[in-house]
């Protein structure tokens, strides 16, 4: 403090050390206010962009259940030059819930008809291209997801894979 206001309050002006307390305090009054400021702003900061990684680890959560399925090896439509052609296929199905896996168990031999037909309506040719393989997978969901009888509900198949898959 200068002299001049010293002597308008009527206070005798700071000493040396005093002002040396002066500047601790006002130092540490600031740093405490400082990080009570940060903790706020970390802790209770609403952020208007949801963040991107927390949807995948409520999605990565969710346990996937695979319901592998035998090998189907099936004649498939004959070639344009009367060749005989086969499919050995192997399949993986992703279904929501071991509750789903019970009810495809229990009616497989609708599923296993349901593949036979399917693969053995297919054509060497087409299978033979990734958009064939593509076109297949989507058959084989439709034909899955169809109810086993009129007061079923639809499978809840929601992808299938193959394992192997082997045209000779």
């Amino acid at each position: 403090m200068s002299k001049v206001v010293a002597d308008v309050l009527n206070v005798d002006p700071p000493t040396k050390s005093q002002k040396k307390w002066i500047v601790i305090v006002l130092a540490l009054l600031i740093v405490l206010i400082s990080a009570a400021a940060g903790t706020y702003f970390l802790l209770y900061k609403k952020d208007e962009k949801p963040d991107p990684a927390e949807p995948i680890k409520k999605v990565a959560q969710k346990a996937l259940v695979y319901l592998p399925l035998e090998i189907f090896v099936v004649n498939l439509l004959p070639e344009a030059d009367g060749d005989q052609v086969f499919l050995q296929i192997g399949v993986n199905l992703q279904v929501d819930d071991n509750q789903d896996v019970d009810m495809i168990k229990t009616h497989m031999p609708q599923v296993r008809s349901r593949m036979l037909l399917l693969l053995s309506s297919q054509s060497a040719k087409v299978l033979e291209t990734p958009g064939g393989k593509n076109q297949l997978i989507a058959d084989i969901l439709a034909e899955l997801k169809r109810p086993f009888a009129k007061d079923f509900q639809e499978q809840k198949v929601s992808n299938v894979f193959f394992t192997s898959f082997i045209i000779q």
